[in-house]
């Protein structure tokens, strides 16, 4: 997604999002499908997407300061 201009708020707080989100993703999981469903891999598959779509939007984004929030 190159191109994207991000602020440098929004920029910050994807990038702790992700962080968070990829630290609790194991205990997100369990929280919601304790038992091996295929709920449970759906959602785990979600995660991951989601974790790699915002991953690669924050890596390409060009954080600048005329952007607003």
């Amino acid at each position: 997604m190159p191109g994207i201009a991000l602020s440098p708020g929004v920029h910050s707080r994807l990038m702790k999002q992700l962080s968070e989100l990829e630290e609790r993703k194991a205990s997100l999981i369990d929280e919601f499908y304790p038992l091996p469903t295929r709920e449970r891999e759906e959602f785990a598959r979600l995660l991951d997407e989601y974790l790699q779509r915002v991953e690669s939007l924050v890596t390409n984004a060009n954080p600048q300061e005329t952007c607003s929030d």
